[in-house]
Formats: C-alpha cells, sequence, structure tokens
C-alpha cells in the first residue's frame, strides 16, 4: 500500500507541476489606442516563439450616400429619401438616428420631402452625427404645351397639288410633348384633319394653314405659295375652214388659273396627218384629208384644235 501511495503522490506532484507552467504561459494582450502591426513574443527557458498582431480601427461611419440620385421634382410631387453608411474600409454599416433637414422646403423626420408649387432648388441634407452629406433638387413646373410647330412651315405648290403638313408640340423647355387633339383649318384649298391638303384649282398668291391644339388653345401656322401658273391654252382662230393648199397661220394663247391670259413663251406644234404646220405655227392642208387636228403644246399643258 505503501508503494502506491508515493506512486500517486509522484504523479499528482507531477500535474501540479505542469499546471503552474501552462498557467504562466497564458497571457492577456490589450490593444492600445494606435492602429498598427505589433510582434508578441514569448520565451521559456531555451524555446522563443512570436505572432504577428494587427491592431485596426473599430469601424465607424465615414461616408453617406444618400438615395434617390433624382435631381428633379414637379410641382406637388413627393419623394421619400433614403440613406446608407459605409465606414473607413469600404463596407456597409449600420446607421443609428438619421437627422434630414432641407432649405427651401420641408422634409420629415423619416426622409419624406414634399415639393411646393414654385419653382425653386432645395438642398437635402441627411447627418449621422458629424458626417452629413448634400443633395440638389430641382422643383420645376411640370411639363405643359406651349408651342406648336408645323412641317414643313412653307412650301410652293401648284393647283390642284397635295401636301401632308404634320405637328409636333413643344413644352415649355423646348420638349417633345404630345398634342392631343388638333384643328386644321386652310385657305386656298382643303385640309382635313389628318393634316392632309390640297390646293383649288384656281387658287393663286399666298394662303396659310393652321393648327390648334384645342384643349391648351395652341396654334401654329405654316405658309403655301401658289405661284401663277398655266392652266389651259386656246389657239386661234376658231372655228376655221381652210382650202386644200392654203397657208394659214395658228397662235396660242395662255390662260392661268384665275383665267387672266399669260405669256407663254414658245410654243410646240403638231398637226395629225392630212397637214404640215412649223414652229410658227403656219399650216398647210392637203386634199387627201379632209379633218386635220392642230395640237399646241407648253409644258405639260397642251390643246387641239379641228381644222376642216
Amino acid at each position: 500500500m505503501l508503494i502506491v501511495h508515493k506512486f500517486f503522490f509522484i504523479i499528482i506532484t507531477h500535474l501540479n507541476i505542469i499546471r503552474h507552467c501552462c498557467y504562466n504561459l497564458i497571457k492577456t494582450f490589450h490593444g492600445g489606442q494606435n492602429p498598427g502591426e505589433f510582434a508578441i513574443t514569448a520565451n521559456l527557458e531555451a524555446v522563443k516563439t512570436s505572432v504577428s498582431v494587427t491592431l485596426i480601427e473599430p469601424a465607424k461611419v465615414k461616408t453617406l450616400i444618400i438615395f434617390p440620385l433624382k435631381p428633379t421634382l414637379t410641382f406637388g410631387e413627393s419623394l421619400h429619401f433614403t440613406i446608407k453608411g459605409v465606414d473607413q474600409y469600404g463596407s456597409d454599416i449600420k446607421l443609428e438616428e438619421v437627422t434630414w433637414s432641407a432649405t427651401g422646403s420641408t422634409i420629415f423626420s423619416d426622409g419624406r420631402l414634399q415639393a411646393s408649387s414654385q419653382e425653386q432648388e432645395i438642398t437635402v441634407t441627411a447627418s449621422v452625427g458629424e458626417i452629413s452629406t448634400s443633395r440638389t433638387i430641382n422643383v420645376i413646373e411640370p411639363a405643359r404645351l406651349t408651342t406648336l410647330v408645323i412641317s414643313p412651315q412653307e412650301v410652293e405648290m401648284k393647283p390642284g397639288e397635295h401636301q401632308h403638313f404634320s405637328i409636333q408640340g413643344l413644352d415649355q423647355r423646348g420638349n417633345a410633348i404630345a398634342t392631343e387633339k388638333i384643328a386644321w383649318n386652310a385657305t386656298g384649298g382643303k385640309i382635313d384633319q389628318d393634316g392632309n391638303f390640297i390646293v383649288n384649282q384656281n387658287a393663286k398668291g399666298d394662303f396659310s394653314i393652321s393648327a390648334c391644339a384645342i384643349e391648351q388653345n395652341v396654334s401654329a401656322f405654316a405658309k403655301v405659295v401658289v405661284p401663277v401658273v398655266l392652266q389651259r391654252l386656246e389657239i386661234f382662230p376658231k372655228d376655221i375652214q381652210i382650202e386644200p393648199n392654203e397657208i394659214q397661220t395658228f397662235t396660242a394663247k395662255g390662260f392661268n388659273q384665275e383665267g387672266d391670259e399669260i405669256g407663254i413663251g414658245r410654243v410646240d406644234w403638231q398637226s395629225t396627218t392630212g397637214g404640215l404646220i412649223d414652229d410658227d405655227g403656219m399650216f398647210i392642208g392637203s386634199y387627201d384629208i379632209d379633218t386635220v387636228d392642230i395640237i399646241a403644246t407648253v409644258g405639260d399643258v397642251d390643246v387641239a384644235l379641228r381644222v376642216t
């Protein structure tokens, strides 16, 4: 029994020594106030080891970002702003109480801004402690139709010709906007409500095309110029009988769309089989055919006279 007791005593004694050594090897490191990299060294008799410890600053708010990034509001429009925090390491960080403020307007504690009914520039600011950020918002009047533009704005047309006119609406800032219902009117011809215009056959001079946005009472005008044009030709003399081989000189007169005589320049003369006519309108018939047609042409206008 004494031998056994001695054996257990020896084991317990060694355990106490080991426990004492391990206890003496456990140390607590307390970081200082300055960030950086440190080396911790441990020595036990002839054994030496070290470990590197990096001391970093606790995460704190460095930057605030306001959302949304919308730059403008229209009269009476509301916008709910939110805020995001970023720490010094570029990571998102939870924010405590956020304080909102706005110049020229009122913003609620939850970041909701209600635009006024006048154009102005509002600066919205969000603050968390000593960190703050701002965003500028422009309050503008809602877009409204102020101008109509007709295309083409000026065009030259002949009697009977067709032209389609288109319309574009612009707001008070010169941006395109819907025109709603348009009422078309015209002088010198007829225009339908799709902007399709046809010139009267007897029209001559300057005429106007008008488009009006009925609800907004906004109008625009375009100009139609109808020049004097050759509308018809007549050959003189008329109702004439010519003997075979008799020489007869014919002349042509031109008339515009209003029935007034106008100069016509060079006339292209032709005759059907049974006679000959030169460039000056001098005609001579033959004995072979009793009836001959004399044709005078100027541009795209022509006329025929039957001679017997």
